[in-house]
Protein backbone atom coordinates (compact mmCIF):
# COMPACT_ATOMS: atom_id res chain seq x y z
CA UNK A 1 0.00 0.00 0.00
CA UNK A 2 1.30 3.46 -0.94
CA UNK A 3 1.96 5.65 2.08
CA UNK A 4 1.08 9.33 2.15
CA UNK A 5 3.59 11.86 0.85
CA UNK A 6 4.00 14.84 3.17
CA UNK A 7 4.61 18.07 1.25
CA UNK A 8 5.92 21.47 2.34
CA UNK A 9 4.83 24.37 0.08
CA UNK A 10 7.26 27.31 -0.04
CA UNK A 11 6.09 30.46 -1.84
CA UNK A 12 6.10 34.13 -0.92
CA UNK A 13 2.47 34.65 -2.03
CA UNK A 14 -0.04 33.65 0.63
CA UNK A 15 -2.81 33.55 -1.98
CA UNK A 16 -0.78 31.17 -4.14
CA UNK A 17 0.09 28.97 -1.16
CA UNK A 18 -3.52 28.67 -0.09
CA UNK A 19 -4.79 27.99 -3.62
CA UNK A 20 -2.16 25.34 -4.23
CA UNK A 21 -2.81 23.74 -0.87
CA UNK A 22 -6.53 23.42 -1.66
CA UNK A 23 -5.78 21.70 -4.97
CA UNK A 24 -3.13 19.34 -3.61
CA UNK A 25 -5.40 18.22 -0.77
CA UNK A 26 -7.69 16.75 -3.45
CA UNK A 27 -4.92 14.44 -4.63
CA UNK A 28 -4.71 10.90 -3.24
CA UNK A 29 -1.61 10.04 -1.21
CA UNK A 30 -0.57 13.70 -0.86
CA UNK A 31 -0.75 15.47 2.50
CA UNK A 32 0.12 19.17 2.79
CA UNK A 33 2.25 19.07 5.93
CA UNK A 34 2.83 22.81 6.05
CA UNK A 35 3.49 26.06 4.20
CA UNK A 36 6.18 28.73 4.39
CA UNK A 37 6.54 32.22 2.95
CA UNK A 38 10.32 32.45 2.70
CA UNK A 39 13.42 30.26 3.02
CA UNK A 40 14.00 31.09 6.68
CA UNK A 41 10.51 29.97 7.65
CA UNK A 42 10.90 26.96 5.36
CA UNK A 43 14.11 25.91 7.14
CA UNK A 44 12.29 25.91 10.48
CA UNK A 45 9.34 23.98 9.01
CA UNK A 46 11.67 21.35 7.54
CA UNK A 47 13.21 20.75 10.94
CA UNK A 48 9.83 20.67 12.70
CA UNK A 49 7.77 18.75 10.11
CA UNK A 50 10.31 16.53 8.30
CA UNK A 51 8.42 16.62 4.95
CA UNK A 52 9.00 14.06 2.20
CA UNK A 53 9.00 16.60 -0.65
CA UNK A 54 9.22 20.38 -0.85
CA UNK A 55 7.84 22.64 -3.57
CA UNK A 56 9.87 25.83 -3.91
CA UNK A 57 9.34 29.16 -5.63
CA UNK A 58 12.56 30.43 -7.19
CA UNK A 59 11.84 34.14 -6.70
CA UNK A 60 11.37 35.03 -3.03
CA UNK A 61 12.34 37.87 -0.67
CA UNK A 62 15.32 37.70 1.75
CA UNK A 63 16.90 34.77 -0.11
CA UNK A 64 16.16 33.38 -3.57
CA UNK A 65 15.33 29.73 -4.14
CA UNK A 66 18.68 28.87 -5.73
CA UNK A 67 20.71 30.12 -2.79
CA UNK A 68 18.32 28.32 -0.44
CA UNK A 69 18.89 25.04 -2.29
CA UNK A 70 22.64 25.42 -2.00
CA UNK A 71 22.39 26.11 1.73
CA UNK A 72 19.69 23.54 2.49
CA UNK A 73 20.52 20.35 0.64
CA UNK A 74 23.96 19.68 2.12
CA UNK A 75 22.25 19.27 5.53
CA UNK A 76 18.75 18.15 4.54
CA UNK A 77 18.76 16.09 1.29
CA UNK A 78 15.04 16.49 0.63
CA UNK A 79 13.60 16.16 -2.91
CA UNK A 80 12.70 19.63 -4.17
CA UNK A 81 10.45 20.60 -7.07
CA UNK A 82 10.85 24.19 -8.16
CA UNK A 83 8.26 26.47 -9.74
CA UNK A 84 8.96 29.65 -11.62
CA UNK A 85 7.54 31.89 -14.30
CA UNK A 86 11.13 32.65 -15.34
CA UNK A 87 12.15 29.82 -17.67
CA UNK A 88 15.91 30.38 -17.45
CA UNK A 89 15.86 30.15 -13.63
CA UNK A 90 14.54 26.58 -13.43
CA UNK A 91 17.70 25.13 -14.97
CA UNK A 92 19.82 27.08 -12.51
CA UNK A 93 17.70 25.60 -9.73
CA UNK A 94 18.12 22.05 -11.06
CA UNK A 95 21.87 22.62 -11.32
CA UNK A 96 21.70 23.67 -7.66
CA UNK A 97 20.07 20.37 -6.64
CA UNK A 98 16.32 20.48 -7.38
CA UNK A 99 15.12 17.20 -8.89
CA UNK A 100 12.42 18.62 -11.20
CA UNK A 101 10.33 21.69 -12.06
CA UNK A 102 6.85 22.74 -13.07
CA UNK A 103 6.18 26.13 -14.72
CA UNK A 104 3.86 28.37 -12.72
CA UNK A 105 0.32 28.96 -14.00
CA UNK A 106 0.20 31.59 -16.70
CA UNK A 107 -0.25 32.15 -20.44
CA UNK A 108 0.52 28.91 -22.26
CA UNK A 109 0.72 26.82 -19.08
CA UNK A 110 -2.90 26.63 -17.93
CA UNK A 111 -4.52 27.57 -14.62
CA UNK A 112 -4.08 26.48 -11.04
CA UNK A 113 -5.99 23.21 -11.41
CA UNK A 114 -3.84 22.01 -14.32
CA UNK A 115 -0.70 23.21 -12.53
CA UNK A 116 -1.60 21.33 -9.36
CA UNK A 117 -2.32 18.13 -11.31
CA UNK A 118 1.08 18.29 -12.98
CA UNK A 119 2.77 19.17 -9.71
CA UNK A 120 1.09 16.24 -7.96
CA UNK A 121 2.57 13.84 -10.53
CA UNK A 122 5.99 15.37 -10.01
CA UNK A 123 5.62 15.13 -6.22
CA UNK A 124 4.87 11.41 -6.44
CA UNK A 125 7.89 10.89 -8.67
CA UNK A 126 10.14 13.02 -6.47
CA UNK A 127 9.16 11.13 -3.32
CA UNK A 128 11.29 8.22 -4.51
CA UNK A 129 14.16 10.32 -5.85
CA UNK A 130 17.76 9.66 -4.87
CA UNK A 131 18.85 13.19 -3.97
CA UNK A 132 22.44 12.22 -3.21
CA UNK A 133 22.80 10.57 -6.64
CA UNK A 134 21.40 13.70 -8.26
CA UNK A 135 23.89 15.90 -6.42
CA UNK A 136 26.79 13.66 -7.43
CA UNK A 137 25.59 13.69 -11.05
CA UNK A 138 25.59 17.49 -11.17
CA UNK A 139 28.94 17.69 -9.39
CA UNK A 140 27.81 19.10 -6.04
CA UNK A 141 29.49 17.97 -2.86
CA UNK A 142 28.04 18.22 0.61
CA UNK A 143 29.12 21.83 0.84
CA UNK A 144 27.14 22.78 -2.25
CA UNK A 145 30.31 23.22 -4.33
CA UNK A 146 30.17 21.94 -7.87
CA UNK A 147 31.54 22.06 -11.39
CA UNK A 148 28.22 22.71 -13.15
CA UNK A 149 27.43 26.17 -11.84
CA UNK A 150 24.40 28.23 -12.80
CA UNK A 151 24.76 31.96 -13.15
CA UNK A 152 25.67 33.50 -9.83
CA UNK A 153 26.01 30.12 -8.14
CA UNK A 154 29.66 30.62 -7.17
CA UNK A 155 28.75 33.50 -4.89
CA UNK A 156 25.91 31.49 -3.35
CA UNK A 157 28.27 28.58 -2.75
CA UNK A 158 30.82 30.75 -0.98
CA UNK A 159 28.13 31.92 1.44
CA UNK A 160 26.89 28.36 1.94
CA UNK A 161 30.30 26.81 2.59
CA UNK A 162 29.95 26.80 6.36
CA UNK A 163 27.05 24.34 6.02
CA UNK A 164 29.41 21.67 4.71
CA UNK A 165 29.54 18.12 6.00
CA UNK A 166 31.92 15.27 5.09
CA UNK A 167 31.18 13.94 1.63
CA UNK A 168 29.87 10.43 1.21
CA UNK A 169 30.85 8.62 -1.95
CA UNK A 170 28.62 5.76 -3.03
CA UNK A 171 30.24 2.81 -4.72
CA UNK A 172 29.08 2.44 -8.33
CA UNK A 173 27.39 -0.92 -8.66
CA UNK A 174 26.25 -3.28 -11.34
CA UNK A 175 23.18 -5.47 -11.36
CA UNK A 176 23.30 -8.85 -13.03
CA UNK A 177 20.92 -8.67 -16.01
CA UNK A 178 18.47 -11.45 -16.81
CA UNK A 179 19.03 -13.63 -19.84
CA UNK A 180 18.27 -11.96 -23.16
CA UNK A 181 16.72 -14.10 -25.84
CA UNK A 182 17.99 -13.59 -29.37
CA UNK A 183 21.25 -12.73 -31.07
CA UNK A 184 22.91 -9.35 -30.83
CA UNK A 185 24.80 -8.84 -34.07
CA UNK A 186 26.92 -5.92 -32.87
CA UNK A 187 28.41 -7.86 -29.96
CA UNK A 188 29.12 -10.99 -32.03
CA UNK A 189 31.44 -9.00 -34.28
CA UNK A 190 34.08 -8.64 -31.53
CA UNK A 191 37.25 -10.78 -31.23
CA UNK A 192 36.50 -14.19 -29.76
CA UNK A 193 39.49 -14.35 -27.41
CA UNK A 194 38.19 -11.59 -25.14
CA UNK A 195 36.35 -12.56 -21.97
CA UNK A 196 32.75 -11.71 -21.23
CA UNK A 197 32.23 -9.21 -18.39
CA UNK A 198 29.63 -10.13 -15.78
CA UNK A 199 27.39 -7.17 -16.51
CA UNK A 200 26.45 -8.31 -20.01
CA UNK A 201 23.02 -9.85 -20.29
CA UNK A 202 23.81 -12.54 -22.82
CA UNK A 203 26.89 -14.46 -23.98
CA UNK A 204 28.93 -11.92 -25.91
CA UNK A 205 32.52 -10.91 -26.49
CA UNK A 206 33.84 -8.19 -24.25
CA UNK A 207 33.33 -4.59 -25.34
CA UNK A 208 36.24 -2.61 -23.94
CA UNK A 209 35.95 1.16 -23.81
CA UNK A 210 39.01 2.82 -25.33
CA UNK A 211 41.03 4.64 -22.63
CA UNK A 212 40.39 8.39 -22.61
CA UNK A 213 38.22 8.05 -25.71
CA UNK A 214 36.00 10.96 -24.88
CA UNK A 215 38.98 13.16 -24.06
CA UNK A 216 40.47 12.89 -27.57
CA UNK A 217 38.64 15.35 -29.75
CA UNK A 218 40.52 14.23 -32.87
CA UNK A 219 38.98 12.40 -35.78
CA UNK A 220 40.73 9.10 -35.06
CA UNK A 221 38.47 7.89 -32.25
CA UNK A 222 35.12 8.51 -33.90
CA UNK A 223 36.03 8.00 -37.56
CA UNK A 224 33.19 5.53 -37.87
CA UNK A 225 30.73 8.40 -37.47
CA UNK A 226 32.14 10.38 -40.35
CA UNK A 227 29.92 8.79 -42.97
CA UNK A 228 26.83 9.72 -41.00
CA UNK A 229 25.64 6.12 -40.59
CA UNK A 230 26.02 5.93 -36.81
CA UNK A 231 23.28 7.43 -34.63
CA UNK A 232 22.93 7.87 -30.87
CA UNK A 233 19.41 7.97 -29.37
CA UNK A 234 18.87 9.18 -25.79
CA UNK A 235 15.77 9.15 -23.57
CA UNK A 236 15.37 10.63 -20.09
CA UNK A 237 12.84 12.06 -17.66
CA UNK A 238 13.12 12.97 -13.95
CA UNK A 239 16.71 13.95 -13.25
CA UNK A 240 17.47 13.80 -16.96
CA UNK A 241 18.29 17.45 -17.62
CA UNK A 242 21.51 17.24 -15.64
CA UNK A 243 22.16 13.61 -16.69
CA UNK A 244 22.02 14.59 -20.37
CA UNK A 245 24.18 17.63 -19.61
CA UNK A 246 26.76 15.41 -17.92
CA UNK A 247 26.77 12.94 -20.84
CA UNK A 248 26.84 15.37 -23.77
CA UNK A 249 29.56 17.58 -22.32
CA UNK A 250 31.87 14.52 -22.33
CA UNK A 251 31.34 13.74 -26.03
CA UNK A 252 33.74 15.09 -28.69
CA UNK A 253 32.75 17.43 -31.50
CA UNK A 254 32.88 14.68 -34.15
CA UNK A 255 30.33 12.46 -32.39
CA UNK A 256 27.61 10.82 -34.49
CA UNK A 257 24.30 12.58 -34.88
CA UNK A 258 22.20 12.41 -31.70
CA UNK A 259 18.42 12.43 -31.24
CA UNK A 260 16.97 12.96 -27.77
CA UNK A 261 13.75 12.98 -25.79
CA UNK A 262 13.70 14.66 -22.38
CA UNK A 263 10.24 14.96 -20.82
CA UNK A 264 9.76 18.71 -20.45
CA UNK A 265 6.96 21.29 -20.85
CA UNK A 266 6.58 23.29 -24.09
CA UNK A 267 8.89 26.28 -24.33
CA UNK A 268 11.53 24.85 -22.02
CA UNK A 269 13.13 22.49 -24.53
CA UNK A 270 14.40 25.34 -26.71
CA UNK A 271 15.98 27.03 -23.70
CA UNK A 272 17.46 23.75 -22.50
CA UNK A 273 18.94 23.04 -25.95
CA UNK A 274 20.55 26.49 -25.93
CA UNK A 275 22.05 25.79 -22.52
CA UNK A 276 23.49 22.51 -23.78
CA UNK A 277 24.79 24.10 -26.97
CA UNK A 278 26.84 26.64 -24.99
CA UNK A 279 28.44 23.92 -22.84
CA UNK A 280 29.08 21.11 -25.35
CA UNK A 281 31.67 20.50 -28.06
CA UNK A 282 28.83 19.27 -30.29
CA UNK A 283 26.04 21.55 -31.53
CA UNK A 284 22.68 21.15 -29.81
CA UNK A 285 19.32 22.60 -30.82
CA UNK A 286 15.61 22.00 -30.50
CA UNK A 287 14.48 20.01 -33.52
CA UNK A 288 12.22 21.42 -36.22
CA UNK A 289 10.29 19.35 -38.73
CA UNK A 290 12.49 17.89 -41.51
CA UNK A 291 15.71 18.79 -39.68
CA UNK A 292 18.70 16.98 -41.19
CA UNK A 293 20.81 15.04 -38.68
CA UNK A 294 24.57 15.09 -39.15
CA UNK A 295 27.67 14.16 -37.14
CA UNK A 296 28.39 16.69 -34.41
CA UNK A 297 24.72 17.69 -34.03
CA UNK A 298 22.20 16.74 -31.34
CA UNK A 299 18.48 17.35 -31.91
CA UNK A 300 16.15 17.59 -28.89
CA UNK A 301 12.48 16.76 -29.39
CA UNK A 302 10.39 19.86 -28.60
CA UNK A 303 7.97 19.67 -25.70
CA UNK A 304 4.33 19.94 -26.68
CA UNK A 305 1.87 18.03 -28.83
CA UNK A 306 4.08 16.27 -31.37
CA UNK A 307 6.17 13.11 -31.48
CA UNK A 308 9.64 13.00 -33.04
CA UNK A 309 10.83 10.19 -35.29
CA UNK A 310 14.01 9.49 -37.21
CA UNK A 311 13.96 8.63 -40.91
CA UNK A 312 16.67 7.91 -43.47
CA UNK A 313 16.41 9.34 -46.94
CA UNK A 314 18.60 9.62 -50.00
CA UNK A 315 20.83 12.22 -48.35
CA UNK A 316 21.01 10.77 -44.86
CA UNK A 317 19.06 10.92 -41.61
CA UNK A 318 16.42 13.51 -40.81
CA UNK A 319 13.64 13.94 -38.24
CA UNK A 320 9.92 14.49 -38.57
CA UNK A 321 7.68 16.03 -35.94
CA UNK A 322 4.29 14.38 -36.26
CA UNK A 323 0.88 14.77 -34.65
CA UNK A 324 -0.19 11.78 -32.60
CA UNK A 325 -1.43 10.37 -29.34
CA UNK A 326 0.75 10.04 -26.28
CA UNK A 327 2.92 6.93 -26.27
CA UNK A 328 3.79 5.36 -22.91
CA UNK A 329 2.06 8.36 -21.36
CA UNK A 330 4.25 10.95 -23.06
CA UNK A 331 4.44 13.25 -26.05
CA UNK A 332 7.22 13.39 -27.12
CA UNK A 333 7.98 9.81 -26.13
CA UNK A 334 11.31 7.98 -25.95
CA UNK A 335 9.53 4.77 -27.04
CA UNK A 336 8.23 6.48 -30.18
CA UNK A 337 11.67 7.87 -31.02
CA UNK A 338 13.52 4.61 -30.27
CA UNK A 339 11.08 2.63 -32.43
CA UNK A 340 11.89 4.89 -35.36
CA UNK A 341 15.63 4.70 -34.72
CA UNK A 342 15.45 0.89 -34.73
CA UNK A 343 13.82 1.04 -38.17
CA UNK A 344 16.01 3.77 -39.66
CA UNK A 345 19.44 2.89 -38.26
CA UNK A 346 19.26 -0.74 -37.10
CA UNK A 347 22.64 -2.06 -35.94
CA UNK A 348 24.31 1.29 -36.62
CA UNK A 349 22.54 2.88 -33.63
CA UNK A 350 23.43 3.21 -29.97
CA UNK A 351 20.52 3.61 -27.55
CA UNK A 352 20.88 5.20 -24.12
CA UNK A 353 18.13 5.27 -21.47
CA UNK A 354 18.77 7.54 -18.51
CA UNK A 355 17.10 8.35 -15.20
CA UNK A 356 13.32 8.79 -15.10
CA UNK A 357 10.05 7.63 -13.62
CA UNK A 358 7.91 5.06 -15.40
CA UNK A 359 8.79 2.88 -18.37
CA UNK A 360 8.95 5.20 -21.38
CA UNK A 361 11.79 4.11 -23.66
CA UNK A 362 12.02 0.52 -22.39
CA UNK A 363 10.05 -1.13 -25.22
CA UNK A 364 11.70 1.04 -27.85
CA UNK A 365 15.15 0.21 -26.49
CA UNK A 366 14.30 -3.49 -26.69
CA UNK A 367 13.29 -3.03 -30.33
CA UNK A 368 16.60 -1.30 -30.98
CA UNK A 369 18.54 -4.13 -29.35
CA UNK A 370 16.62 -6.78 -31.24
CA UNK A 371 17.57 -4.91 -34.41
CA UNK A 372 21.27 -5.12 -33.59
CA UNK A 373 21.79 -1.77 -31.89
CA UNK A 374 24.04 -1.48 -28.85
CA UNK A 375 22.04 -0.38 -25.81
CA UNK A 376 23.07 1.23 -22.53
CA UNK A 377 21.05 1.84 -19.35
CA UNK A 378 22.00 4.13 -16.47
CA UNK A 379 22.56 2.13 -13.30
CA UNK A 380 20.46 2.39 -10.15
CA UNK A 381 23.18 3.94 -7.98
CA UNK A 382 23.58 6.99 -10.23
CA UNK A 383 19.89 7.51 -11.15
CA UNK A 384 17.73 10.15 -9.53
CA UNK A 385 14.77 7.87 -10.23
CA UNK A 386 15.55 4.30 -11.31
CA UNK A 387 12.36 3.73 -13.28
CA UNK A 388 12.82 3.87 -17.04
CA UNK A 389 16.26 2.19 -17.04
CA UNK A 390 15.02 -0.47 -14.62
CA UNK A 391 12.03 -1.30 -16.84
CA UNK A 392 14.36 -1.66 -19.83
CA UNK A 393 16.87 -3.69 -17.85
CA UNK A 394 14.22 -6.09 -16.55
CA UNK A 395 12.88 -6.84 -20.03
CA UNK A 396 16.36 -7.52 -21.46
CA UNK A 397 16.63 -4.31 -23.46
CA UNK A 398 19.95 -3.22 -21.90
CA UNK A 399 23.22 -4.67 -23.20
CA UNK A 400 25.26 -2.87 -20.57
CA UNK A 401 24.29 -0.98 -17.42
CA UNK A 402 26.68 1.74 -16.26
CA UNK A 403 27.06 4.67 -13.87
CA UNK A 404 26.30 7.98 -15.57
CA UNK A 405 29.92 9.13 -15.54
CA UNK A 406 31.04 6.07 -17.55
CA UNK A 407 28.47 6.18 -20.35
CA UNK A 408 30.28 8.68 -22.60
CA UNK A 409 33.46 6.58 -22.47
CA UNK A 410 31.43 3.45 -23.32
CA UNK A 411 29.85 5.16 -26.32
CA UNK A 412 33.22 6.32 -27.65
CA UNK A 413 34.77 2.90 -27.08
CA UNK A 414 31.91 1.19 -28.87
CA UNK A 415 32.18 3.52 -31.86
CA UNK A 416 35.91 2.89 -32.05
CA UNK A 417 35.35 -0.89 -32.04
CA UNK A 418 32.67 -0.59 -34.73
CA UNK A 419 35.06 1.45 -36.86
CA UNK A 420 37.84 -1.11 -36.48
CA UNK A 421 35.45 -3.96 -37.31
CA UNK A 422 34.33 -2.14 -40.45
CA UNK A 423 37.94 -1.58 -41.55
CA UNK A 424 38.74 -5.26 -41.05
CA UNK A 425 36.05 -6.20 -43.58
CA UNK A 426 37.99 -4.56 -46.37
Amino acid sequence: MISSIRVLIVDDSILFREALSRELRKEPYIVVAGMAGDPFEARDKIIALNPDVMTLDVQMPRMDGIEFLLRLLPQYPIPVIVSSSLEEKVFDAIAAGAVDFVPKPGPGYGGMEAYAKELALKIKEAAGANVDSHRRAIGLDRAGRGHSQPAGQAAHQAEAAHYSQPAHQAEPGYRQPQAFQGAEAACHSQPAHQAEPAHYSQPAQRVEAAPNAFHSHGAAMLHGAADGDAVIAIGASTGGTEAIFSLLTKLPADSPGIVMVQHMPPGFTALYAERLDKACAISVREAVDNDALRPGLALLAPGGDRQMKLLKGQYGYYVRLVEGEKVSGHRPSADFLFDSVATAAGAKAIGVLLTGMGADGARGLLKMRNGGAYTIGQDEASCVVYGMPMAAYNMGAVARQLPLDQIAREICGRLSLNHMAAKNKF
